[in-house]
């Protein structure tokens, strides 16, 4: 009686085949999911960061924290140490990694220490809540807050103003509507001061992050955080965007108008 000790080659090859055609099917599945789970922490870190941002408005007789990032070497009247991070720091010191950057630098414990000598870490004290899991730069810091929160236009001349900037949190109407953080990646090697959007005009020019595909997460003046899902002409204009080198993006399609007006809706005016 003869027993088979073995599979044949035949069979072998059909099993590899199998395997094959079931880890193809699989790896997009997981990739999905493992994505998702990065939106989520994302989403989370946002709610930790507008909470805290709304907790120091609290405490600070309801002005809100500067949105800029302060930088030691500029002297510019809108820069003070109170913003709500600031840029690369030498650890130990107040003083800014000289930019424009070199040498390698800034380090990722100088990016760590701009982060905790902000005034918002003392209620955010997690560097890690600062950054997207999703991110894929050596930044730290993957958010930024927008400029109609106390940001620069407030301390420039007024008739250099391009749009208001509010200071106190309950001059803000509509706060289910207005949003605080965005996810931003600044081609200069941070997210440099406050993110900027002219309500007034139709173009786009800071850059805006594309970390989960064609969405970014929103944080709300509400506590409330979104995903965004944007349309193809935005995604790619800014999967593609240097600041200075690229110029600035006005939409033509009815979905990139789309984007535009949505981002024209929830600035406060």
């Amino acid at each position: 009686m003869n027993h088979r000790k073995g599979f044949t080659l035949v069979e072998l090859l059909v099993v590899v085949a199998i395997i094959a055609l079931l880890v193809s099917i699989l790896l997009p599945a997981i990739g999905k999911a493992r994505e998702s789970a990065k939106a989520v922490v994302c989403s989370t870190s946002m709610k930790s960061l507008i909470t805290g941002w709304v907790a120091y408005a609290l405490e600070n007789n309801d002005t809100m924290v500067p949105a800029f990032t302060y930088r030691s070497d500029w002297d510019i009247t809108w820069q003070n140490e109170s913003t709500w991070v600031w840029s690369p720091t030498i650890v130990g010191t107040k003083d800014s990694v000289p930019y424009p950057f070199a040498d390698g630098r800034p380090t990722a414990e100088e990016r760590a220490e701009g982060i905790e000598r902000g005034s918002l870490f003392q209620y955010v004290p997690d560097v890690k809540v600062y950054r997207c899991p999703s991110d894929k730069s050596e930044y730290l810091r993957s958010y930024s807050i927008v400029d109609y929160l106390n940001g620069r236009q407030n301390y420039i001349q007024p008739s250099f103003r391009r749009w208001r900037s509010f200071v106190k949190m309950t001059d803000i109407g509509a706060p289910a509507s207005r949003y605080v953080f965005i996810e931003e990646h600044d081609s200069r090697n941070y997210n440099m001061d406050s993110w900027e959007f002219n309500p007034n005009d139709d173009k786009w020019y800071d850059p805006l992050s594309m970390w989960h595909g064609r969405r970014s997460s929103l944080a709300f003046v509400d506590c409330h955080v979104e995903q965004k899902q944007w349309s193809d002409e935005t995604a790619d204009f800014f999967r593609n965007y240097k600041v200075g080198v690229t110029p600035p993006l006005q939409p033509i399609t009815a979905e990139g108008i789309d984007d535009l007006d949505y981002m024209k809706r929830g600035w406060a005016k």
